[in-house]
């Protein structure tokens, strides 16, 4: 095998590692899911998601984006074989990590009524805030640990921390909703965030940590680094955060309308907690890898092109199988009354092939330390997305939505990939593009055939165009992995194990 498939196989193998668990995890959200939906309805999930979106813009702000700087910063300390320096960083991470948490805390409880009142347009929920405010620190501290495991790779750590946390956050949190319903949000947020924060606690014991002293002008300069980078992590998280609360303060009509804004976060849910883990799964090992190869442009242009390949063909069936279960998809994971959901699903789905194509891109300019060309693509980005958004919502609904959604993936596409191309000459190869051509063709040959002809009848077309999606991506994945032999290896164990 070549030193090309021999990186193709690497990634693949990292994202089956984590990936497998993710497989899991939806498995298991299918019936946390549907316990939730039968507990909460459309208008509990329409609130969860009001307030899961207003914390992550007071959070993204607090944080001075340092929990991405972060995993930079500890990558090149940990590469440069310093162990020293790398435990140094370590406690400069920890130090800031916990003096931003206590921040955040103070005020969620300073600011409780105003913030529920910004919110869901009432004083009722200022006591979720409150509570909230423990949470606040927990998530500070957890950036510590979980940086550790992300700067330094353990792929195999993260999978199984986060198999442990799919295993304990249902069995917490589905009898809460049960006995609190709507009341309930605040504590499975709070008891989620705990056991996550544990559960990496017990993971990281392992690394090996020096005891350094750390002086307060070191942690103060060292957090200057931190921030220098973070502010641009900080920036984007608020534009995407403010975007992200603009379109459902819309939507939801200042808490009027949270049942259609209960629809518009399960479409979410599905393309982000769902397919999704695809990407969450690639981006643990990615952006470590290209930071610690900041300076090789050809290094990183090759990691790029087999990401981007690996991801479109495994992201391609998996939206062209989602168009063709949707609506069991949706009765499974929620209830009848959410099927409307479908209509945003229709086009929203074709955004995933666009979205594979450029998600790589953006981070380059991370990993070289170039924020203020990532603050730039997300500052185009979002404003194209607040406008097409809205003005789309307001004359087609939800189906609109959709729509917008696969409009924001081609425009992102459209500034970042000339920039880096320009920049840095990393660019896509023939084959790359040839690959991504045809995912192309076969997702938006789909998507037309949903729009045109409808459900029912849609579902006399889409198999045929699933199977053939699924024999390209396989037999491409094969000439590049050796998916077969993997498959015989594994059959061949299973044999010996069971004689």
């Amino acid at each position: 095998m070549s030193s090309t498939d021999s990186s193709h196989k690497s990634i693949f193998g990292k994202l089956s590692i984590y990936g497998g668990v993710q497989v899991l995890k939806i498995l298991i959200s299918l019936i946390t899911t549907k316990f939730i939906a039968l507990f909460l309805g459309k208008e509990g999930i329409g609130l969860s998601d009001l307030l899961s979106t207003t914390l992550a813009l007071i959070g993204g702000f607090i944080s001075l984006g340092i929990p991405n700087s972060g995993i930079r910063q500890i990558s090149l300390a940990h590469a440069s074989g310093n162990i020293s320096k790398f435990s140094k960083s370590l406690q400069i991470l920890k130090r800031w990590s916990l003096f931003l948490g206590f921040l955040y805390a103070s005020i969620l409880i300073l600011f409780h009524k105003q913030l529920s009142v910004f919110t869901f347009g009432t004083e009722k929920y200022s006591n979720w805030f409150l509570l909230l405010s423990v949470n606040a620190i927990v998530l500070n501290v957890l950036v510590y640990y979980s940086t550790i495991m992300n700067a330094l790779r353990l792929t195999k750590k993260i999978a199984q921390s986060s198999l442990y946390i799919t295993l304990i956050i249902p069995t917490l949190s589905i009898p809460i909703y049960y006995f609190y319903r709507i009341e309930g949000i605040s504590y499975v947020i709070i008891i989620s965030g705990i056991a996550t924060l544990l559960v990496n606690m017990y993971f990281t014991r392992d690394v090996k940590i020096n005891k350094v002293k750390v002086t307060f002008k070191e942690t103060l300069k060292g957090g200057k680094d931190l921030i220098s980078l973070g502010i641009y992590f900080t920036l984007n998280s608020i534009l995407i955060q403010v975007c992200a609360y603009i379109i459902r303060w819309y939507i939801g009509d200042n808490g009027n309308n949270v049942e259609t804004l209960g629809l518009f976060a399960t479409g979410n849910a599905i393309l982000i907690s769902y397919v999704g883990l695809i990407f969450n799964a690639l981006l643990i090992d990615y952006f470590p890898s290209i930071s610690a190869i900041n300076e090789d442009n050809e290094q990183i242009s090759d990691i790029v092109n087999k990401q981007v390949q690996i991801t479109t063909l495994i992201v391609t069936p998996s939206l062209i199988g989602i168009y063709l279960f949707i609506h069991i998809l949706i009765q499974l994971l929620y209830t009848d009354s959410f099927l409307d959901v479908v209509t945003m699903m229709k086009f929203g789905l074709l955004s995933l092939v666009f979205k594979a194509i450029s998600w790589p891109l953006p981070f380059i300019f991370l990993a070289k330390n170039k924020g203020k060309y990532f603050l730039l693509q997300e500052v185009l980005t979002t404003t194209f997305n607040i406008i097409v958004s809205l003005v789309l919502y307001h004359h087609y609904g939800l189906f609109g939505i959709g729509i917008a959604l696969t409009l924001i993936m081609i425009f992102n596409f459209g500034i970042v990939y000339p920039l880096i191309k320009k920049k840095y000459n990393i660019s896509f190869s023939s084959e790359t593009i040839k690959s991504n051509l045809i995912c192309v063709i076969f997702a938006v040959l789909s998507c037309a055939i949903v729009n045109i002809l409808d459900y029912p009848n849609a579902y006399y077309v889409l198999p045929f165009i699933l199977i053939i999606s699924i024999i390209y991506s396989y037999k491409n994945l094969d000439d590049k992995i050796g998916i077969t032999d993997i498959l015989i290896n594994l059959k061949n164990k299973y044999i010996i194990r069971k004689k």
